[in-house]
């Protein structure tokens, strides 16, 4: 009888969990998503990778990063889920995720991260051209205050670049990373 209980409750999950998508779907009433939607996820698909600099606040010297980012459609297409992970020339490594997309109720895109270094936030921003500027993020990282000033761009078909300037008590880091979407990725 334990069997028979147990391969229903697996039945039952799985139709649950096939039918979710689809119950996804009707929330939308039929209507067409705003081209801001498709116009964030279309810049972010793809593996990615850039190259440039990171300067820490108590440092002249920059270090020079190599950053792969590989983001997939999420969502049933809304948004895109990305990994990132980085080298830097001292042998630093770190490893990011985010999820990005468009909220047509507030005309804004998110970007919500976590990462190696245990930073969670969220930054919030909107399309000028053809950057994303987000808003300045005022957060919280081990034990001291930031003040984050957050931009990814996409100047040409295929091309991102991403500046943050983070502002502490101890001074200003920089960090201005740019490369190319692999010729063969999406």
């Amino acid at each position: 009888m334990q069997a028979v209980l147990s391969k229903c409750r697996r039945i039952a999950t799985t139709a649950l969990l096939m039918a979710l998508p689809l119950a996804g779907h009707g929330q939308s009433g039929g209507s067409a998503a705003p081209p801001e939607v498709k116009k964030t996820v279309d810049a972010f698909l793809g593996r990615w990778t850039l190259t440039g600099t990171y300067t820490e606040s108590n440092s002249k010297n920059p270090s020079h990063l190599t950053v792969t980012i590989q983001c997939e459609s999420a969502l049933l297409g809304v948004a895109v889920i990305c990994r990132m992970t980085s080298d830097d020339t001292g042998g630093g490594h770190i490893e990011v995720a985010s999820i990005i997309g468009y909220s047509p109720d507030e005309q804004r895109i998110h970007l919500m991260e976590a990462s190696s270094s245990g930073s969670y936030h969220e930054h919030r921003g909107r399309w000028i051209g053809d950057v994303i500027q987000f808003d300045l993020l005022s957060k919280s990282e081990a034990g001291k205050q930031i003040v984050e000033d957050f931009s990814i761009g996409f100047p040409s078909p295929g091309t991102m670049r991403v500046k943050s300037v983070e502002e502490t008590a101890e001074g200003r880091s920089t960090m201005d990373i740019m490369g190319r979407k692999e010729s063969n990725a999406k």
